[in-house]
């Protein structure tokens, strides 16, 4: 998820390689239905690799670019949500970074494992550091919960000791 925050904070709204695009789209009524697309290209990509272009439609209403970049956070914490709770054993390796994960447990005062940490466990632990309770009977985590958490997790995860050998 690092990339997450590298790839949002240092998007600059002129830049040229990040452009939104309002689309007329023909419906099955005969109208159109106008469709916003955030369309990147390139952005923060490693030196030496094929640059990409990502797409994002939506039938949101987009006035800025600044709206515009909300879309595809707003669509990872969903996803993150989702991803939690249909493949709740994926090793967290998968989206986060060890730090990261390293970072959810220390916020909320869990011992480091020696072994990998699974997806729903980290998810759950960001979440609660955004109000989720996590007890027995709560369910799952919402997007909002998730959204909480991640911003107080990414902003600590840069002041968490490393602890040299750990992995989680």
């Amino acid at each position: 998820m690092g990339w997450a925050k590298q790839e949002f904070e240092t998007i600059d709204p002129g830049d040229e390689r990040l452009r939104r695009r309002a689309l007329l789209l023909p419906d099955c009524r005969g109208s159109q239905l106008e469709v916003n697309c955030l369309i990147a290209s390139g952005i923060n990509a490693p030196l030496g690799a094929k640059h990409g272009v990502w797409r994002l439609p939506t039938d949101r209403v987009v006035p800025t670019l600044q709206a515009a970049l909300a879309l595809p956070i707003a669509w990872f914490i969903n996803w993150l949500m989702r991803l939690g709770r249909t493949l709740p054993d994926l090793p967290a390796d998968l989206l986060f970074e060890p730090d990261e994960s390293r970072t959810a447990l220390i916020l909320n005062k869990k011992p480091v494992p020696r072994h990998m940490s699974t997806f729903s466990t980290v998810v759950r632990l960001i979440a609660q550091r955004g109000g989720f309770p996590g007890r027995k009977h709560d369910g799952e985590p919402g997007a909002r919960t998730i959204w909480r958490g991640l911003q107080e997790s990414v902003s600590s995860s840069s002041r968490v000791p490393v602890i040299p050998g750990s992995s989680t």
